[in-house]
């Protein structure tokens, strides 16, 4: 290193997950290059730790907008992942490492950092036309064996070039993982001709290892021919490569041959042995979700009793509109009554025993006659109405009068124990309902309580999205409340779609919390929220489960939708299969896909099972529908003061909400992929 030495200790976890702290010699001077694109920069410099060993740090660091910082630290959390995905299928094993290896990383700090060993070597663009024969073999051979290494592991490389290919005249490396991107994922532009294949250059389409095979072959080209001018082409390859390698320059991917396959050609044997899974870890519990899934015979005996037993339960296919009634109210005898989640009694909607929400409680609400319909209808978006409890069994309660004067109610409860992240994936799902993430899918959406929908906003929303502050736990209580509703409407008719914070210890026996418990009687769709950092066993999912025996079918199987949410995924972002989904962002875009939704169940399914948390996939066992999901309400960890330094963002918390309302024939026709299977198990098509 040059330049003024200084003393500097890093703490970081190792590809292993430890924790450790390293005190190194740092440069102060880096590469970094200017500020651009709001202000973020990756700046690299070289660090010595004890006994001369180097490494190379890249930290993000800058300032911007959120939206601006997301994207760099996406670029990151490629890196990361590239090199964990690496370490993990060949860690120390590999003598001659053709790939940086990874060291450590840091996140979830102001200015997160990745840790490399570097590779030896000089960029090859300063050997270009000084090497022989036997050198273009080696440089040929080496780049497509860590092709075939990086594809073994799902990772592509997107930026291959004389700049990132390093020569040390023996042996030829590939460096440099900044643009790196998992395969399958949705290819973004980047670069430019010759070295960018052509799908990348428009970001058409999803990222595909033989991205990289276009940019060897143009590399290869490049070294035979001496220039390359215009499209590159097979005879640019030279007389013998341009026979066997040709087709590396295919326009489309699907047409180029794997490095594998190209080596294949050369020769030489596979560097990666046989073809698998880039985690075998996960084939079990991939195997059990097909024999669970396989067990389920759609349109059987049991489908047939979820049908005629659920009809008054089940909407109908409906939409989302905001929360102002509709343009033309029916006469109020037309409304029928409904059910009161927590004393069960049928409600009929009269227009009497009303309160309304003013100067920060309700108050006494008489619609008089001389109101206008305006006046009336507006006084009414802020009302509740008194349930006769006629068993009174309980306190007076209130049920919002949106829930009253709308179609048949849907009602969500949210299932988990304390800690598991229910009330942070619940603000998730409502930002995102409230920043018009069901728009997409023609469903509008509005407050069923107005009051109620401010109060959870200010309580939930704001605190953690506006400030960034962790929210409190839900504790058990005697009776089970609504959280929050919105009315949603499809083709002009309304239905309320109610959620309920359900802490598990609510619901175990030994509470003996009956009003909490009958609540279930009342349930249309459970989602059932599993944290798999937590130690100890839950029984959580198995008490509700048993207090629903009322609602299962002939075969035993629990018949109305659920889903499991595998919640703060955020903090399983670098391990497989969490990195593929988490790193999507959100998919909820229509058509909704059922063979994605299929794939992620199976993922998430198979990620609990190698982590033996069995008791958190019993839902999935016994529900006729289920469905899992990856998901984090927050995008990060917080510190030990409660706070989300960098702020809270959801990622994937609506897509377990709309997999609900897909097996509940709610969302439109037009938003769902045709012909594909029903998501893991379900039995309804669309």
């Amino acid at each position: 290193m040059s330049g003024a030495i200084c003393d500097e200790v890093l703490d970081f976890t190792t590809p292993a997950g430890d924790e450790v702290s390293w005190p190194v010699l740092s440069d102060p001077g880096d590469s970094g290059g200017p500020f651009d694109n709001g202000g973020f920069r990756f700046r690299t410099r070289y660090l010595a730790a004890g006994g001369g060993y180097q490494v190379l740090q890249r930290r993000l660091v800058g300032s911007g907008t959120p939206g601006e910082r997301d994207a760099w630290e996406r670029r990151l959390d490629g890196e990361i992942c590239a090199g964990l995905r690496l370490h993990r299928r060949f860690g120390e094993r590999d003598q001659r490492p053709l790939l940086p290896r990874i060291v450590g990383y840091k996140v979830d700090v102001d200015e997160p950092f990745v840790l490399w060993q570097p590779v030896p070597g000089e960029p090859l663009a300063g050997h270009l036309g000084r090497l022989l024969n036997e050198d273009i073999d080696r440089v040929l051979v080496d780049v497509l064996t860590a092709l075939a290494r990086l594809d073994a592991v799902g990772v592509v490389h997107r930026a291959i070039s004389p700049d990132t290919v390093r020569w040390d005249r023996h042996h030829a490396y590939l460096d440099g993982f900044s643009w790196a991107a998992l395969a399958g994922e949705p290819r973004e532009p980047l670069g430019e001709g010759p070295w960018s294949p052509p799908e990348q250059r428009t970001g058409e389409g999803n990222a595909d290892p033989r991205d990289d095979v276009w940019s060897v072959g143009v590399l290869l080209g490049r070294i035979v021919s001496g220039t390359l001018n215009g499209t590159p082409r097979p005879q640019d390859l030279g007389p013998r490569f341009g026979a066997l390698l040709g087709d590396m320059l295919e326009p489309v991917a699907a047409r180029r041959p794997t490095a594998v396959e190209a080596l294949a050609r050369l020769s030489i044997a596979s560097p990666v042995g046989r073809p698998g899974e880039p985690d075998d870890r996960l084939a079990a519990g991939r195997r059990r979700y097909e024999e669970l899934r396989s067990g389920r015979v759609p349109g059987g005996h049991g489908a047939a009793h979820a049908a005629a037993a659920l009809e008054e339960a089940r909407p109908a296919r409906r939409g989302f509109f905001r929360s102002r009634p509709p343009a033309q109210a029916a006469p109020e005898a037309q409304y029928p009554p409904r059910r009161c989640y927590l004393c069960l009694d049928d409600v009929q909607w009269t227009g009497t025993n009303l309160r309304r929400w003013v100067d920060g409680k309700y108050r006494a609400l008489e619609l008089t006659p001389d109101l206008s319909e305006a006046q009336r209808e507006s006084l009414l978006l802020h009302a509740i109405q008194r349930c006769p409890n006629r068993a009174g069994d309980g306190p007076d309660h209130y049920l919002p009068v949106g829930y009253l004067r709308s179609g048949r109610p849907i009602n969500v409860a949210v299932i988990g124990r304390s800690g598991a992240g229910k009330t942070h994936l619940l603000a998730g799902i409502v930002r995102d309902i409230d920043a018009g993430g069901l728009t997409n899918f023609n469903v509008m959406t509005g407050a069923v309580d107005m009051a109620g929908h401010d109060s959870f906003r200010e309580q939930h929303i704001t605190p953690l999205y506006d400030q960034g502050t962790m929210l409190p736990h839900t504790g058990a209580v005697a009776e089970v409340e609504y959280t929050d509703g919105v009315v949603v409407t499809v083709n002009g008719r309304s239905r309320p779609l109610m959620f309920f914070d359900v802490a598990g210890e609510t619901l175990q026996p030994r509470q003996q919390r009956t009003r909490a418990a009958q609540f279930l009687s009342a349930v249309d769709a459970l989602l059932f929220v599993a944290d798999p950092e937590m130690d100890t066993i839950d029984a959580t999912f198995g008490a509700v489960i048993d207090r629903l025996a009322t609602r299962q079918g002939p075969d035993g199987r629990l018949d109305m939708p659920a889903a499991i949410v595998v919640t703060k995924s955020d903090l399983g972002r670098f391990e497989e299969p969490v990195d593929r989904w988490i790193r999507a962002r959100s998919t909820a875009v229509p058509p909704l896909d059922w063979d994605r939704v299929v794939e992620e169940s199976r993922d998430a399914y198979a990620y609990l099972h190698r982590r033996g948390r069995t008791g958190l996939l019993a839902p999935f066992a016994r529900f006729r529908d289920c469905t899992l999901h990856f998901a984090s309400a927050t995008g990060g960890g917080a510190d030990s003061g409660g706070r989300f330094p960098r702020g809270a963002r959801p990622q994937r918390c609506l897509e377990p909400l709309l997999s609900l309302l897909a097996q509940l024939d709610v969302l439109p026709a037009g938003t769902l992929h045709q012909g594909a299977e029903m998501p893991a198990g379900t039995t309804r098509r669309a």
